[in-house]
């Protein structure tokens, strides 16, 4: 009994010292030094107000940038509206202003001085484009773009085109050349070339000699530049070339450029004046370099008395004279070919 009491009181007496340290730290705690807890309050005061410090600053920064972000735009704004109106104000037009139509008349074969000159056309905007031509002399209107008639705004953009007269071309100096180089020179200048050959022991074959006109003298557009070529000895024949219905110009240009001359036999024909009839010897024959061809060329004022029309509707030609050496005294009656000869339909001679 005695050692039960015994050990009761020892387990109470155990239980009361283990409970001694935490009420010591309790005690501990509620009698801590008053300038601690001052501290520690101090410090969580600094801390926020260190943060309330970072959150103001960059609400700060958000605002200044919110602020430069509007005057921007503002600026950009107000410049927009400016530019807009400046551009109304160069062109003549309000924003709220109607542009009137009215007709557009015909330029052509004006001249520009009688355009520039008439305060009718004042309501145009004139784009001058000049160009060469050899059809309208020099300061005439030929084209316009928009056509007329039509109608346009008033103060609408006009494209004339107007002549500069006929293009003006310097001979160049070719001397010396070899024959396709000066071809190809002239050529591209604009102008025709008549290429003619003459003897010349001094010169080699095919050399240009010179030209008619010289160079430096002034030519049109369009042109015939006669170029003389030391002559070819190794070529010493020529392929006669077709003429028939050419011009008498352009038959003495394709003769002269093989080397062959030619003469002409005026005809009574219904054809234009200057247009080769029939050619003697005929196309594809070979001639000597300087050999002659016969041109039989129209006059253009045919002798009503000497055209028979055939059944076919095809034209005949009567000579006025008898045929020489003909035993019967009758007159040739020309029928043209289509290869351009002509046959006797009496006795069947070919030209």
């Amino acid at each position: 009994m005695a050692d039960s009491e015994q050990r009761v009181s020892e387990a109470a007496v155990g239980d009361s010292a283990a409970d001694k340290p935490a009420e010591q730290a309790a005690g501990q705690a509620l009698h801590a030094p008053a300038g601690t807890e001052k501290k520690d309050e101090d410090a969580v005061k600094k801390k926020d107000r260190t943060q309330g410090g970072a959150r103001e600053k960059k609400a700060r920064k958000r605002h200044y940038l919110v602020f430069y972000v509007f005057i921007l735009t503002l600026f950009i704004s107000v410049g927009s509206v400016v530019f807009i109106l400046g551009l109304f104000t160069s062109s003549g037009a309000g924003l709220f202003t109607t542009v009137p139509d009215v007709e557009l008349p015909s330029f052509d074969l004006l001249t520009r001085e009688e355009v520039e000159n008439n305060e009718a056309y004042a309501d145009f905007h004139i784009n001058w484009q000049e160009e060469y031509s050899s059809e309208y002399e020099e300061g005439v209107i030929f084209d316009q773009s928009p056509k007329a008639p039509r109608q346009v705004k008033a103060n609408a953009t006009i494209t004339l085109r107007v002549s500069m007269g006929v293009e003006k071309v310097t001979v160049p100096d070719i001397l010396g050349w070899q024959r396709n180089s000066a071809r190809e020179k002239v050529r591209s200048l604009g102008l025709q070339i008549l290429l003619k050959t003459e003897e010349n022991e001094e010169v080699d074959p095919g050399i240009v000699l010179r030209t008619e006109p010289s160079a430096g003298a002034q030519l049109e557009s369009g042109d015939t530049l006669t170029v003389y070529i030391s002559r070819d000895e190794v070529r010493s024949e020529a392929i006669v070339p077709s003429c028939v219905g050419l011009s008498r110009e352009k038959a003495n240009q394709i003769l002269s450029n093989i080397g062959l001359t030619y003469r002409v036999v005026n005809v009574d024909s219904t054809q234009p004046e200057g247009t080769v009839l029939s050619q003697s010897p005929a196309a594809g024959s070979t001639l000597a370099q300087g050999g002659t061809v016969t041109l039989q060329i129209s006059s253009g004022t045919p002798d009503a008395a000497n055209i028979i029309v055939d059944g076919s509707g095809g034209i005949i030609y009567r000579d006025s004279e008898e045929a020489e050496d003909s035993t019967t005294g009758h007159h040739h009656t020309w029928q043209m070919l289509t290869d351009g000869h002509r046959v006797c339909t009496v006795c069947g001679e070919v030209r």
